[in-house]
């Protein structure tokens, strides 16, 4: 039978105990808050100690004391490194810990309870036990061994560090209720470390008891005010810091006074001056630079608006209204966004629309249109909405030489009339030349800074190349009177996307006009065939014949062409044409027209020429055969033609008469005996 003595002490450790094995019991029913956890850990561990501490002074059998002992050392060993990750957790979320850095503080603590368990082997931990004749209740005195202070010196260092966190979380929480959770937990924690520490004095005046679990009865009752009274693992302190403080958005407090009474991290950068201290100054002494701010707290109502910085920072101001008790107003919450970056993905994704927008216009007005100066004119009237330019130009090449084709925005009539005729050798022109060598395009931040850009009215550049097929054919130029205005390579790739454009247009522009050229003229000799001759012919005729003014016609045929092509073959005949072809060309005024009639038959139409002088202008053109090189042929190693000159007279009544008078002077001329000229 064991015999057991419940005195007061015993009795209040079990009653300890009991308030503790509660408290944890309320701090398990909130399993989801891993602080609560872990104060549940630390308050069971603090509840075995204190009920075996109890069993451990009211029985009386000296090994059952020994025994309950070492078995209250499992709740000793175990509270503080619960406490101390609590606190670390609730009240400091600057230290992170590892899992196993958690881990590594038991180790003391298993080594040290391992040791108490087996200390009848070693004697390390407790040399001896004893009972005083003045101890109360026969309380039995453990003498301690030279590993006893292990743990006493690492539980003291957990404590100083604990003791430390919350402090310095008292004084620096600006929160009232953040203030009273730190001090109670402080406050929680003296009175078992008073009471430990009378015990390891040993003052006679405490008969041996063990008094700090009795402290740890205050520990629990502090504890629970804390859970009932002050939100106590409800509201943590460290939500300032992750809910306030470490906000990336400024957060501003503002009275119905219009003082700023709070501000976080963030919001301090909007600050006139961020280092001072602003609390409880009225806005209107400039405490903040945020543009409109004062004027939007003039009604006591919510407010959002956005205003940009002097730095081109656009910000979101949104305003709410704060109500104190009864719905009575108690100022503004403030809170100041930064959406530059939404604001220059909203400009981007605009640009990207409009440049999209842009190109598919074009794209249309190169399908639509085959005229090159309105497409070019619409190449450049969207560069000009798009790019922050003053003025824009395409300039073509030709031997190496670029002139403006078409350009925008040059508003003087000076520079206007200087465009026009401004001619630019590229190889001369340091910005044409690279982007015509490299075939990329190029900017110019400020021309001020580069020696080669000789404009003194332009800051700011940027071309692009202007392709066909490979080949640089001409330029797209922005000019710009403000530096900076062009400053991207994804600017330069924009311009670029309308440059291949305009080469597209010079291209098909380009494709087209050879197409009614080969529509009108002959391929072989250069000069127009017979059907846009006689169209020619027949308007110049009708000319005539309005305003009776004189028209004449040479007709010419080759001498011995035939024999050119038996004896030389066809190609040489094919020369023979094409120089024939090339000697009309430069022969001819401005005002007569050349053809081809038909085989080794040409025709020339002399609008306003008379008989005499158009025959004189045949033995002209006779002379200047007789200067043409053709392959050798009956000793003849020259070009020889007969040609028939007729004139419109009063009886001639359509062109078909002229040309048939013209048709009969040619045989003439041949019957005659060829490489002469006969009139009608």
């Amino acid at each position: 039978m064991i015999a057991w003595n419940f005195n007061p002490y015993s009795i209040a450790l079990l009653l300890t105990g009991t308030i503790s094995f509660v408290l944890a019991v309320m701090l398990f029913l909130r399993w989801r808050n891993r602080e609560c956890l872990l104060l549940g850990f630390a308050m069971l561990c603090i509840s075995e100690w204190s009920f075996f501490l109890g069993l451990e002074s009211a029985v009386e059998v000296q090994e059952l004391k020994i025994l309950f002992t070492q078995l209250s050392y499992f709740g000793v060993v175990n509270c503080l490194p619960f406490v101390l990750i609590f606190v670390l957790h609730y009240f400091d979320n600057r230290i992170k810990l590892k899992l196993l850095s958690k881990f590594s503080l038991w180790i003391i603590p298993v080594l040290v309870f391992f040791l108490v368990i087996t200390n009848n082997s070693h004697h390390l931990i407790w040399s001896a036990f004893i009972t005083p004749p003045d101890a109360a209740y026969q309380t039995l005195v453990y003498l301690r061994g030279p590993l006893y202070w292990l743990h006493v010196s690492y539980s003291y260092v957990i404590v100083v560090g604990i003791m430390v966190i919350l402090w310095n979380k008292y004084r620096q929480s600006r929160f009232a209720i953040y203030r009273n959770q730190a001090l109670i937990v402080f406050l929680a924690f003296l009175p078992p470390i008073f009471c430990n520490f009378l015990y390891l004095l040993r003052l006679p005046g405490i008969k041996y008891l063990d008094l700090t679990p009795f402290g740890f009865f205050y520990t629990g009752v502090l504890l629970f005010i804390g859970l009932s009274k002050f939100s106590l693992l409800e509201i943590a302190p460290v939500a300032r810091e992750l809910l306030f403080d470490d906000l990336l958005d400024g957060i501003l407090v503002i009275d119905d006074s219009k003082r700023l009474v709070d501000i976080n991290k963030a919001g301090r950068s909007f600050l006139q001056y961020p280092d001072d201290n602003w609390m409880g100054v009225s806005i209107s002494e400039g405490v903040v630079n945020i543009p409109g701010l004062l004027e939007k707290l003039n009604p006591k109502k919510a407010f959002s608006y956005e205003a940009t910085l002097e730095d081109s920072q656009t910000i979101e101001i949104d305003g709410r209204a704060i109500q104190a008790d009864g719905n009575r107003f108690a100022g503004w919450m403030i809170t100041l966004r930064d959406i530059s970056f939404r604001k220059e993905l909203q400009r981007y994704e605009i640009e990207r629309r409009q440049f999209a927008e842009a190109l598919r216009d074009v794209s249309l007005a190169i399908n639509s249109s085959l005229n090159l100066t309105e497409v070019l004119e619409r190449i450049l009237s969207s560069v000009f909405q798009l790019f922050p330019c003053n003025m824009a130009n395409i300039a073509l090449i030709e031997d190496g030489i670029a002139h403006v084709e078409v350009f925008h925005g040059y508003i003087s009539q000076e520079e206007q009339e200087w465009v026009r005729t401004a001619t630019f050798k590229v190889e001369d022109i340091y910005n044409l030349k690279m982007m015509r060598d490299t075939g990329k395009p190029m900017f110019i931040a400020d021309t001020r800074k580069v020696d080669y850009f000789l404009n003194p009215n332009v800051f700011s550049y940027m071309g692009a190349p202007i392709k066909v097929k490979n080949k640089v054919i001409g330029f797209l130029n922005l000019d710009s009177d403000k530096t900076n205005s062009f400053q991207s390579e994804e600017e330069c790739d924009r311009l670029k996307a309308f440059a291949d454009l305009a080469g597209i247009a010079i291209d098909n522009a380009r494709l087209y006009q050879k197409m009614a050229e080969n529509a009108i003229m002959d391929s072989l000799t250069g000069i127009n065939n017979r059907r846009n001759l006689l169209s020619i012919a027949e308007k110049e005729f009708e000319r005539s014949r309005r305003y009776n003014t004189p028209i004449s016609i040479i007709m010419l045929d080759l001498d011995n062409f035939k024999l050119i092509n038996d004896t030389r073959g066809h190609q040489a005949g094919d020369m023979v044409l094409a120089d024939v072809g090339k000697t009309l060309s430069t022969f001819i005024r401005k005002i007569d027209t050349a053809g081809r009639y038909g085989g080794d038959e040409f025709c020339i139409i002399l609008p306003g020429t008379g008989l005499d002088d158009a025959r004189a202008a045949a033995i002209r053109l006779l002379d200047e055969f007789h200067r043409v090189k053709a392959p050798k042929v009956n000793k003849i190693d020259h070009l020889q033609a007969s040609m028939g000159v007729a004139c419109k007279n009063e009886n001639t009544e359509t062109l078909e008469e002229l040309l048939a008078k013209a048709d009969q002077a040619l045989y003439k001329a041949k019957n005659l005996g060829r490489n002469r000229v006969e009139t009608a």
